[in-house]
């Protein structure tokens, strides 16, 4: 759970927040689907993950979205 906090004209307020979870876009070319991640993973440009039984690194972010786009990585560069 993380904290915003936030000014209003009656002063300071927190909110309690759920972490809510990355959603990515797997997409090989002929397969497309969607992946969540924990809320601590790692997850941005360059990140690396595992989802049916691949490696895949996230390459960027959809136009105008939250949503992130991965790439599998090939079989020579996956991780140790």
């Amino acid at each position: 759970m993380r904290e915003l906090v936030n000014e209003t004209a009656e002063g300071w307020t927190i909110h309690r927040v759920e972490a809510r979870p990355t959603v990515v876009v797997a997409d090989s070319g002929d397969y497309a689907g969607l992946v969540l991640l924990a809320p601590d993973q790692p997850a941005t440009v360059g990140s690396r993950f595992d989802h049916q039984g691949r490696s895949w690194e996230i390459r960027g972010r959809r136009p105008y979205s939250r949503v992130l786009v991965a790439e599998p990585v090939a079989d020579g560069q996956r991780q140790a």
